[in-house]
């Protein structure tokens, strides 16, 4: 996608600000993988301990959900700062490369 804002989103400062974006939209999927890893590995922990309650995994899911909730916000943040250093048109030409970066990282 970077290729893609350079060739075309004409003004260097509104790209450069483009590709911030891009590098946190990375920077974010790579942390909601680890947080993912990281609640299935921690549920499957709590699991396994016999005398885990059902406060336990409450507790652990309300901790995922929060981080969930707080990485959603942060893509759309960036997303927004994206379109915001983008016309209409530049950002008809950007669109299909955010696609497909969620794409891949969602496995679809």
């Amino acid at each position: 996608m970077r290729v893609a804002v350079t060739k075309h989103v004409s003004d260097a400062g509104r790209a450069a600000r483009v590709n911030e974006a891009v590098d946190g939209v990375e920077v974010q999927l790579l942390s909601i993988q680890k947080l993912v890893t990281s609640f299935h590995s921690e549920a499957l922990a709590l699991n396994a301990r016999p005398d885990a309650t059902r406060a336990d995994f409450v507790t652990l899911v309300q901790q995922i959900d929060k981080q969930r909730l707080d990485a959603r916000t942060n893509l759309i943040n960036l997303h927004l700062k994206m379109t915001a250093n983008t016309t209409a048109d530049e950002w008809k030409e950007l669109a299909g490369y955010e696609r497909a970066i969620f794409s891949t990282a969602w496995g679809r």
